[in-house]
């Protein structure tokens, strides 16, 4: 069971912060996370490596709640990826 912790409280792939505003959410990755996707250099099909990237985007655009979090967001896919190759 998770607790609240500094008002933020993570639920599957979302971290809810509660501020004065109300709710923003962001996405969450737990701490075993260890940032291994498929290389784009692997056998697999041209096809299965773009769907991983068009996920991962559509994701955060779905679990960000503002400009500033989905960029952060985004910025982390990008670097994530790159170490992928």
């Amino acid at each position: 069971m998770e607790k609240e912790a500094n008002n933020e409280l993570p639920f599957l792939d979302v971290l809810i912060k509660r501020d004065t505003d109300g709710f923003q959410t962001g996405m969450y990755r737990k701490v075993a996370f260890t940032g291994i996707y498929m290389n784009w250099k692997s056998l697999a099909s041209r096809t299965y490596k773009v769907g991983l990237i068009k996920c991962l985007l559509t994701m955060a655009y779905r679990i960000c709640s503002t400009e500033k979090l989905l960029k952060q967001e985004i910025s982390n896919i990008k670097k994530i990826l790159l170490k992928n190759g």
